[in-house]
């Protein structure tokens, strides 16, 4: 009875541990999300301030999320690399495939009556391209980590909840620029997330994610309608 009594209360001492730690990553997620759309304030700005402004929030939250969330690299190897491989294809082709249709039917729509903001053009060479390189990863960085990762292990026993919570929050961040976007965003969120959750390392959606963006913004998939053109 006093080995039993003993294995009882290792398991309820596992258990308040875990719940613990599962709580922490909550406040961290709240935390980090809460950042992340009070960085919408960054439209009051003008000019180039609106580009340091998003740095620096992102900056900060990659900072967070690697010291605090306990964030890991792992690369696939093998056969599930080859899955991975595969997986990413796949998504970055829906999520391709999601944009020009939002892009073929956009209508500039508020989303609740938030006005519509928009990064402003780089008029110098050497600056856009750092912005397409360095702040394009800052973004599939930053937005991987948040809405992937800490929000899997937030919520790491309900897939249901997991994609619903996880894609909705990053659809709506991207409120500011209309309806249309969010409901592309949510979408990319849901594949996004499955891509995570599948090849089970954050480096392929935080890849995908970067490579959607430079399609997107260096107008590589204009001709094929994929592109903000």
């Amino acid at each position: 009875q006093t080995g039993n009594r003993q294995i009882m209360s290792k398991l309820l001492q596992i258990r308040m541990l875990r719940t613990n730690w599962i709580r922490n990553q909550w406040v961290l997620l709240l935390i980090c999300v809460a950042i992340f759309y009070a960085g919408w304030g960054k439209f009051e700005l003008s000019g180039y301030s609106i580009y340091l402004a998003d740095y620096a929030l992102r900056i900060t939250l990659c900072v967070i999320t690697i010291a605090l969330g306990g964030l890991v690299f792992r690369i696939s190897s093998g056969l599930r690399s080859f899955k991975s491989a595969v997986l990413s294809a796949v998504t970055l082709a829906l999520i391709l495939v999601s944009y020009k249709v939002y892009r073929a039917y956009y209508v500039p729509l508020p989303f609740f009556g938030l006005p519509l903001a928009s990064f402003p053009d780089i008029e110098n060479e050497w600056l856009s391209w750092i912005d397409l390189s360095l702040g394009l990863m800052l973004v599939a960085l930053s937005e991987e980590y948040v809405f992937r990762f800490l929000f899997v292990r937030a919520i790491p026993q309900s897939p249901v909840l997991l994609y619903l919570l996880s894609s909705l929050a990053f659809g709506f961040l991207h409120a500011p620029q209309g309806l249309g976007l969010v409901a592309e965003a949510t979408f990319a969120g849901l594949a996004l997330m499955h891509l995570y959750r599948s090849s089970r390392t954050i480096v392929a959606p935080i890849l995908v994610h970067f490579i959607t963006d430079l399609i997107i913004f260096t107008g590589v998939g204009c001709p094929f309608g994929v592109g903000d053109c």
